[in-house]
């Protein structure tokens, strides 16, 4: 149960409101919540946010209202509790993985795995190395699978670390084989140091976008053939209609690169990959500049 003291300050300071109390509702609902009886806990909360209209109460009661329903094993209306915490405060990650535990005690695990993604997605891609340790301990806390949570630690790695650090992709891979080789608990210690990897690593999205401009493109102009310079010509009849004709052997070239165009000859070259200056990427960049300059000069002679 989760109690905010900028809520407790707050009720302190209203007076009394005709026959009804708003700090003896508050502490009558949490007294009654620690002892278990759920039922008057949300009568208790229900009839608090019918006198006070403060944000910062409204989301209060409906986070504590939503813990007792999801213990009296209403999951549809502690859920909807949950949602509505969200909506008053969209950054308290506590609310997502409260509505992510009911959802998974209601039965729709996929429903829940997107709540828990969205925390761990958040914490790591934020540089927040201790929310991201306290809220994996959370999620295994409240029963998620492990291996879920590797897989999309990986997922992570590749899509916003990406090559900005390589070394995430492999951080991520060996914490997965860890675990499945150590089962629990000694293999969550791996996850943990993956989670903490991939929260202080710098980002990038780039290769992701990259892949994505060329799906894109893929899509737009259909099945091109490859030029046919890079065709091997086994027949005569292949060798007379241009196929290899032309190829250029990067090693042969002075620089180890001949600058070819490797494209569809109905498609222009274009650039789907583009690095940022954040870790590794910064060197890539370097990479791809000088190989334009090359293919440049190539052009030239």
């Amino acid at each position: 149960m989760r109690i905010n003291l900028i809520i407790i300050y707050f009720l302190l300071s209203i007076q009394v409101i005709g026959q009804n109390n708003p700090m003896e509702l508050y502490n009558t609902g949490n007294s009654n919540f620690k002892s278990g009886n759920f039922e008057k806990a949300v009568e208790n909360y229900t009839q608090l946010m019918k006198i006070v209209d403060e944000k910062s109460v409204q989301k209060t009661c409906h986070i504590n209202r939503g813990l007792s329903y999801d213990r009296l094993q209403k999951y549809d209306l502690a859920i909807a509790d949950f949602t509505e915490a969200i909506k008053l405060d969209s950054i308290d990650m506590a609310s997502f993985i409260d509505r992510g535990l009911s959802k998974m005690h209601a039965g729709y695990l996929e429903k829940a795995k997107v709540d828990f993604n969205y925390v761990v997605y958040k914490n790591n891609n934020n540089g927040m190395m201790e929310g991201s340790l306290y809220w994996l301990a959370r999620i295994l806390d409240g029963g998620e699978d492990p291996r879920f949570i590797a897989r999309r630690l990986l997922r992570m790695a590749l899509e916003d670390v990406g090559l900005a650090d390589p070394q995430a992709q492999s951080i991520c891979l060996h914490a997965w084989q860890s675990f499945e080789r150590l089962g629990r608990p000694e293999g969550e210690l791996a996850l943990a140091q993956a989670a903490l990897y991939l929260a202080l690593a710098p980002k990038s999205n780039a290769s992701y976008k990259g892949f994505a401009n060329s799906l894109e493109m893929v899509k737009k102009t259909g099945s091109e053939p490859p030029p046919k310079h890079i065709l091997n010509a086994p027949t005569e009849l292949m060798r007379d209609q241009g196929y290899g004709e032309n190829y250029e052997y990067d090693h042969d070239s002075a620089d180890g690169f001949s600058g070819q165009n490797y494209f569809p000859e109905n498609i222009d070259r274009f650039t789907a990959y583009q690095p940022v200056e954040r870790g590794f990427e910064r060197e890539l960049k370097k990479r791809i500049s000088y190989f334009n300059n090359l293919r440049e000069k190539r052009k030239s002679v």
